[in-house]
């Protein structure tokens, strides 16, 4: 438990044979362990697809970590994450600040 990066071998072989796999759990956990293991390009392309077809709160809420972890290393903050929200058609209220 919390060995992120020994975990990316195995979801990339789950990922690798059915992406689908437990509704996106497991493209989602991979999308995660990534994110934790400072790579958050990659940790995005495992999440995207994870994030619009999972209904789990567990990748929702690890999705919505990254999305804030990824903006701030860019230096975007709180008009960065407005402004990603806006981009996608999705506001909620964080876009009415």
């Amino acid at each position: 438990m919390g060995d992120f990066a020994a975990a990316i071998p195995d979801l990339e072989y789950v990922v690798g044979k059915d992406a689908k796999f437990d509704y996106y759990r497991a493209t989602g956990l991979l999308g995660d362990a990534y994110a934790r293991t400072g790579d958050l390009d990659k940790a995005a392309i495992y999440f995207s697809p994870a994030a619009q077809f999972s209904t789990t709160p567990e990748t929702l809420y690890n999705y919505a970590k990254l999305s804030e972890n990824w903006l701030e290393e860019r230096g975007s903050g709180a008009n960065g994450r407005r402004n990603w929200w806006r981009r996608r058609g999705h506001c909620p209220g964080i876009c009415k600040e």
